[in-house]
């Protein structure tokens, strides 16, 4: 395959805009905007912020001690000269604290759901009978830890799962 050369442009944000539409504009991935550009709340991106937009897509990455160009990319699953063509870089070595861009390779799935904000759900719509935490038990009346959170809706509604996993009862 032909080197991966990557080249930055910007963008600025206007009223209104989407990440997901400056995305698809530059046909990149949203993962790679958002981990380029550290954005930690997708909701909270404001008209004027100037994003760094790449040509090709991929994920930066901070280099951590021990950590080699070997074992950076092997771990997510892209070629070492890829990584080597996309940086620009003139040999192996590389220092922690270096931030290469990692051709190819997609945000962790925590990360991109924590920046769209959907890493935890509503499970279903209704009021909250009981929070979590001491409350009198319904049952015995006596002082105890509650471990959940109950919120009251009809019999027979859809529960989602309130993170990844399943609805056990």
């Amino acid at each position: 395959s032909l080197p991966l050369s990557l080249s930055m442009d910007t963008h600025t944000v206007s009223a209104g805009q989407t990440l997901d539409a400056i995305a698809r504009r530059y046909n990149v991935r949203i993962d790679t905007l958002i981990s380029l550009n550290r954005i930690k709340d997708v909701r909270r991106i404001q008209a004027g912020t100037v994003l760094k937009i790449p040509n090709l897509d991929g994920v930066a990455h901070v280099v951590t001690k021990g950590e080699t160009l070997g074992s950076i990319a092997a771990k997510a699953g892209v070629q070492i000269l890829d990584v080597v063509d996309a940086n620009n870089l003139s040999s192996q070595v590389i220092q922690p604290g270096q931030t290469l861009f990692i051709p190819g390779a997609r945000l962790d799935s925590y990360e991109l759901k924590k920046a769209m904000g959907t890493l935890v759900l509503w499970p279903i719509r209704g009021r909250i009978s009981s929070n979590f935490g001491y409350r009198a038990s319904p049952f015995t009346g006596v002082r105890q830890f509650h471990s959940g959170l109950d919120i009251v809706a009809a019999e027979n509604s859809l529960v989602k799962a309130a993170m990844d996993g399943r609805v056990a009862e």
